[in-house]
């Protein structure tokens, strides 16, 4: 997914690619990729929803990088 290239049907592929783009280069995040959602069918409280999950996944991430760190030292 993290290539864009995914199998999935609409509005999940968009979801996946905006999902991509919020963790690995949210500075190029634009108020259009939120307009995509949006053509996509999610309604605002979806989007809302959506962006709230994906920055707490790519935290929960985080600390458990920085765990599994302190860990092995």
């Amino acid at each position: 997914m993290a290539q864009g290239e995914t199998a999935l049907e609409e509005p999940l592929a968009t979801i996946a690619r905006h999902a991509d783009l919020v963790t690995l280069t949210p500075k190029k995040a634009e108020a259009s990729d939120i307009a995509l959602l949006a053509q996509a069918g999610l309604n605002n409280p979806q989007i809302v929803a959506l962006s709230e999950l994906i920055a707490f996944v790519n935290f929960q991430t985080r600390v458990a990088t920085g765990l599994r760190l302190m860990r092995s030292a």
